[in-house]
């Protein structure tokens, strides 16, 4: 577990070693990612450094992954290369509303993947929605039972930590759904978030 000053200290940290090590302004960031803190810690990192983040899927087939970075130019990061980068004092820059934050790629299924461009604005509007229509705020426990590699994945990510909220990070493709009533009600969550037919199946 992590608490939001450790997190806010490290990410701002990784984030200059970052804008250090990829100096072409712009460039996006792709950081391999599991559902747990190391991956939440690295993709703030990203958004730190001042470069449109790309969260790949290690599920993702390899040549999927490759498509991916070939189509955008990433530069390509996993959370502990990126935790190992020296320390810099390097400026970061203050982004435009809009900005490019995240570049959300689509399934592929008709097709080869393509990139979405989500602004630093809109995300903020996510954040947004996420405490004018669910009620969220720093009292909330969020069990996001979504890959953080998905789009939805990183709404929940955005809309939890911009509203104070405590995430509780489950991938059930991982642990599947064994030991996950008793995990909730453990961590007192007061929200869950998982696609439809993961909660038709598991009720």
């Amino acid at each position: 577990s992590l608490t939001y000053g450790a997190a806010r200290d490290r990410a701002d940290e990784r984030g200059r070693a970052l804008a250090a090590a990829v100096d072409e302004p712009g460039r996006p960031i792709a950081v391999d990612v599991e559902s747990d803190v190391d991956s939440v810690l690295a993709v703030l990192s990203v958004l730190c450094s001042g470069h449109p983040v790309i969260l790949l899927d290690p599920l993702l087939p390899a040549e999927r992954r490759e498509h991916i970075l070939a189509l955008s130019g990433a530069r390509r990061f996993d959370p502990a290369s990126m935790a190992a980068l020296p320390p810099s004092d390097a400026p970061v820059p203050e982004p435009d509303p809009l900005d490019p934050s995240i570049l959300v790629f689509t399934s592929g299924s008709t097709g080869k993947p393509k990139g979405l461009i989500h602004s630093q604005r809109g995300w903020v509007n996510q954040a947004t929605d996420g405490r004018e229509f669910l009620g969220l705020g720093p009292g909330d426990r969020m069990a996001v039972l979504l890959p953080i590699s998905f789009g939805a994945g990183v709404d929940c990510l955005v809309m939890g930590l911009l509203n104070g909220a405590t995430l509780l990070l489950w991938d059930v493709r991982r642990r599947t759904t064994t030991g996950l009533r008793d995990w909730l009600c453990a961590e007192a969550a007061t929200t869950a978030h998982c696609t439809p037919s993961l909660l038709r199946s598991w009720l």
